[in-house]
């Protein structure tokens, strides 16, 4: 009789947590269903496609970071006063800063550069331009 209850208990138990699941599936879905059809009816995009500043140094630095000899070390400034960003089109912006990384033998050194970087949508950026020199 003991092994009746405690296997009615199991049952039970069971039954609830399906229970459970499927509400939180109903739930899921139907909010997941409501929240397509607000989007799909505001005028303003979630996401513009464009390039800002920040992403322009962020990217840069990326293309920077891919030409030094020990990537691993690169040091970029963390000031935004160290690290200028001009806007020359929509899409187009030219930075310069520094970056300090080891050279083969390794000794840090700071190299400032010049990089002219292009957005092409969709998450994607060329390098038009990179040099680099010494003060």
């Amino acid at each position: 009789m003991v092994g009746q209850k405690n296997k009615n208990k199991s049952i039970g138990c069971f039954v609830m947590v399906i229970l459970a699941i499927s509400i939180f599936a109903i739930i899921g879905f139907y909010t997941d269903e409501n929240s397509t059809n607000t989007s799909s009816q505001s005028a303003q995009p979630a996401h513009e496609d464009k390039a800002d500043k920040t992403e322009a140094i962020i990217m840069a630095e990326k293309f920077v970071k891919d030409r030094l000899v020990s990537p691993s070390s690169a040091k970029f400034p963390w000031r935004s006063s160290e690290t200028t960003a001009v806007k020359v089109d929509e899409y187009t912006w030219v930075i310069s800063s520094y970056v300090d990384s080891q050279n083969k033998f390794g000794a840090m050194l700071r190299t400032y550069y010049i990089a002219k970087v292009k957005y092409l949508g969709n998450d994607k950026w060329q390098l038009l331009d990179l040099e680099f020199y010494e003060k």
